[in-house]
């Protein structure tokens, strides 16, 4: 951010624009914490934990650039403010980082997160002509980082979460877009109208990346496998065509099972007058998710009812529909007719 010494219509603009990077992130940054204290099962590495970092070094790295250049700028004061910026631009993405490290299957081991905290150390150390080379490996890393998390969503999302899941990492390549157009480079170079068109972007891209998030359960649901216990086909007529364990710490009898779901099934079709059926239903513990495909009812069972379970299940019915479509049609009872579809189950639930 350029140093403002004397007081412009250009410095009240930059003036307003930092200050709105500094409500709103803490405003987001506090939803996000209270949203993590209100759950109820709250886990230390947590996405919005993560994210709520992320929004608090954002806000602390705008508050000191208002101080270093608008109200500090005699070289010792600004470069001491300077140094509170970085150090928060350091604390946001070492939150991003820790967050995307522990939501993907790759064995970082945490360098990147580590790698960050020493940037922000020599940061702090280093002189103010310097700070920027810092910078520089930040946003390298943070590059690494999106690429990891991209390529892992691509691979485990699908329906409405990976819709969200997209619209998330818009927002927040806008914003990374906004946050370069805000240095002193490009004020310099391409002049004050851009400096403040860049930052108007990233106050946008931040409330439309905090309200994204607040409002999809996508981050919420990436411990998704730890739920999956048992997954049946029946014929729309109640017949159990396959069965499939995903966890075996429970022991349900599969054709006792099966006929209770086509039960309660047609109880509640009768009840609401409806062809639709039941799409959830809870039961103690557990959470039963229904799809109605073409003459055939797909049945998960799970611990959580999870969005992205639902979705799934949607996706399986769809592929098991399209492979075995002559074997539903003319199926009479022979269970082993869809004893392959143990690999389609594997495709769609272990990716």
């Amino acid at each position: 951010m350029p140093t403002f010494e004397t007081v412009t219509l250009i410095r009240d603009l930059a003036l307003l624009v930092n200050a709105s990077v500094v409500l709103y992130s803490v405003l987001l940054g506090t939803i996000f914490v209270l949203q993590w204290y209100r759950a109820s099962l709250r886990k230390i590495v947590d996405s919005r934990i993560a994210w709520a970092l992320f929004m608090y070094g954002m806000a602390i790295n705008s508050f000191g650039f208002i101080q270093s250049d608008i109200y500090f700028i005699t070289p010792a004061e600004s470069t001491f403010w300077a140094k509170f910026a970085y150090v928060g631009l350091f604390i946001a993405i070492s939150g991003f980082s820790f967050g995307v490290e522990n939501i993907v299957d790759y064995r970082t081991f945490h360098i990147p997160t580590g790698l960050l905290l020493v940037m922000g150390f020599f940061a702090a150390l280093l002189p103010r002509e310097q700070m920027i080379y810092t910078a520089y490996v930040g946003y390298v890393v943070m590059a690494v980082l999106l690429f990891m998390f991209i390529r892992y969503y691509r691979n485990i999302t699908v329906g409405e979460v990976k819709k969200n899941i997209g619209q998330i990492w818009v927002a927040f390549l806008i914003g990374i877009i906004g946050y370069i157009g805000k240095s002193d480079m490009v004020f310099y170079n391409l002049g004050p109208a851009t400096y403040i068109i860049s930052g108007i972007i990233l106050v946008i891209s931040l409330i439309v990346l905090g309200l994204i998030i607040i409002g999809s359960p996508a981050l919420n649901e990436l411990d998704w496998e730890e739920y999956l216990m048992e997954l049946y086909i029946l014929q729309s007529t109640g017949v159990l065509m396959h069965h499939h364990t995903f966890k075996s710490s429970v022991s349900f009898d599969e054709g006792l099972t099966a006929a209770g779901i086509a039960g309660i099934q047609n109880l509640f079709q009768e009840l609401l007058i409806t062809k639709e059926g039941l799409n959830h239903l809870t039961v103690g513990e557990y959470s039963v998710l229904f799809v109605h495909g073409d003459g055939i009812l797909a049945v998960l069972i799970s611990t959580k009812p999870y969005t992205i379970l639902l979705d799934k299940l949607q996706d399986f019915t769809e592929k098991f529909q399209l492979v075995y479509q002559k074997e539903i049609e003319e199926y009479d009872g022979e269970r082993g007719a869809f004893q392959e579809s143990s690999d389609l189950i594997k495709l769609v639930f272990a990716s």
